[in-house]
């Protein structure tokens, strides 16, 4: 995703529709450290009233236009349309020179959002583009290495990574490359390009041998 403001503010709007929970623990836990401290200063105080501040205006404002809704991202793109466009995912195929003069281009997010009731409370966003249909999006978290790198040790990671490693079958590409070699679909396929040729028949006899051989020899 393109780090900029427009990106922020949607992962902050996103995250303020379904982990108010977890703010509001996080924001209790930073107070209650603060307040236990044994040595109280001014700086201290001013921290916890601008903390409480920030934690009102972003949970507990239900008189702020912009709660539980994606308008806040909707007034940057009526804002900065002219200067920014951003295009929709899954433009480019990789089979040519790609022309970003014909991609669709994203006008605005739908104010509405749905939330799944699933494990990590996946948000459905709609987004509507230049040739004014709608794009559905699911947008997720992630907890993959990157958290798992932050927080365990490196021996425990080292010693994850080759556990899966040790589970991968050793001879996984040679066993996929005998099942295309031998499938239905690659023999039709076969018959179908050179249904004249005297020796189709034995094509795929012959590239169970060619892979084979090439396997010995690496």
């Amino acid at each position: 995703m393109i780090k900029c403001e427009i990106t922020d503010t949607l992962i902050s709007e996103l995250q303020r529709l379904t982990d108010s929970e977890i703010h509001f623990a996080s924001w209790v836990q930073t107070i209650w450290s603060l307040i236990r401290s044994k040595t109280a200063t001014n700086n201290q105080d001013e921290e916890i009233k601008e903390s409480f501040q920030r934690m009102k205006s972003f949970l507990l404002d239900v008189q702020n236009p912009h709660y539980g809704l994606l308008v806040a991202c909707r007034l940057f793109f009526f804002k900065l349309r002219r200067n920014i466009d951003i295009e929709i995912p899954g433009q480019y195929d990789g089979l040519g020179i790609p022309d970003p003069s014909r991609h669709i281009k994203i006008t605005y997010f739908d104010s509405k959002v749905l939330v799944l009731r699933s494990l990590r409370k996946p948000k459905r966003i709609v987004i509507i583009e230049t040739d004014g249909k709608e794009y559905p999006f699911l947008v997720k978290k992630y907890n993959g290495y990157s958290n798992l790198m932050k927080t365990a040790p490196r021996d425990d990671i080292i010693k994850h990574l080759r556990t899966l490693h040790s589970k991968l079958n050793i001879n996984l590409l040679k066993t996929a490359l005998y099942k295309l070699a031998a499938s239905p679909e690659a023999h039709l396929a076969i018959r179908n390009e050179f249904i004249k040729n005297l020796a189709a028949i034995n094509i795929c006899g012959y590239l169970i041998e060619l892979v084979t051989a090439t396997w010995k020899i690496i």
